[in-house]
């Protein structure tokens, strides 16, 4: 059994560019509203701030898509090392698939999505209960 935990931080960044280069079409950017641009995907651990593994998608391609399918090889690898993983990434990640497969893995998972009004006002007027979500303790 390992003792050793590593964090897998996974991050889609927006690129702009100028000109035509290839691969780059019209995405979502905060920044550059209806611009060409690339998506760029890394892959860190935060323990050792190395990057892993990093991505370039065209500029219309959302980081969900074919993530599970990126994501397995990945956790492959690293269990072979031995390690116990945990992953943070953002929303746009989230998906049941993706939980069931982490959860079948024994990997610990942490998905940084909006908290909405109608959740939070449950939230609020719930009595105080011990709820196991996603492998993590959370109290509402």
């Amino acid at each position: 059994c390992s003792s050793d935990l590593i964090t897998l931080d996974i991050d889609q960044t927006a690129r702009s560019v100028n000109g035509h280069q290839e691969g780059a079409k019209k995405g979502y950017s905060v920044k550059d509203k209806n611009s060409r641009l690339f998506q760029t995907v890394t892959w860190s651990i935060r323990e050792t701030k190395t990057i892993l593994k990093q991505e370039f998608l065209s500029g219309d391609k959302h980081c969900a898509n074919d993530f599970l399918n990126r994501l397995k090889p990945v956790i492959f690898e690293l269990k072979k090392i031995g390690v116990d993983i945990r992953i943070v990434c953002d929303s746009g990640y989230a998906d049941i698939e993706v939980f069931e497969y982490l959860e079948s893995e024994n990997v610990k998972f942490i998905f940084a999505i909006k908290q909405f009004d109608t959740v939070k006002k449950r939230g609020k007027n719930a009595k105080k209960k011990e709820l196991k979500i996603n492998n993590v303790y959370k109290s509402r």
